[in-house]
């Protein structure tokens, strides 16, 4: 149980410090994004595409028994958001947390691995398993997924005692 109330601790700091650390950059940090290649991104239409005609989101988390769908409209549109149109590329030491598809009239519009924990923040969408467009994750978006970890945490220790 201690390590469950460690674990959550540590989940709930490591979006504190996220969304402490938003606006200020070192010059330093400048100069590292700077010299770092674009990422390929989605284009607008494929954005709005997405917006307009998911109707169905699918969720599985990869290293917890947590998957879940959404279909309600203003949810499924909002969740959608929380790909930010600006790219970024993954960092070696970051895992995927979650897998995400976006269905919309019975098919799969896209799919990909949701990066939020350990200082990462982005989703890699992919076409035939491959990676082909990387985006930031909105803050709503890390603390929407950080609070299904919260909640399943809180669950456990609930049934533990």
């Amino acid at each position: 149980m201690n390590n469950l109330f460690s674990l959550v601790l540590l989940i709930s700091f490591s979006i504190l410090i996220y969304s402490c650390g938003g606006s200020e950059k070192s010059e330093q940090q400048e100069t590292i994004e700077e010299s770092t290649p674009t990422a390929p991104g989605m284009s607008n239409d494929d954005f709005n595409h997405l917006l307009n005609n998911v109707t169905n989101i699918e969720y599985l988390f990869i290293d917890y028994p947590i998957s879940f769908s959404q279909n309600e409209p203003n949810a499924v549109r909002q969740a959608v958001m929380f790909i930010e149109r600006e790219t970024a590329f993954p960092e070696p030491v970051c895992e995927p947390t979650a897998m995400i598809i976006f269905l919309g009239d019975g098919e799969i519009l896209a799919e990909g691995n949701v990066y939020f924990l350990e200082n990462c923040a982005y989703v890699v969408l992919e076409k035939d398993n491959e990676p082909v467009y990387y985006h930031k994750l909105s803050n709503q978006g890390y603390q929407f997924y950080n609070q299904v970890l919260v909640n399943y945490f809180n669950q456990l220790q609930q049934q533990q005692q």
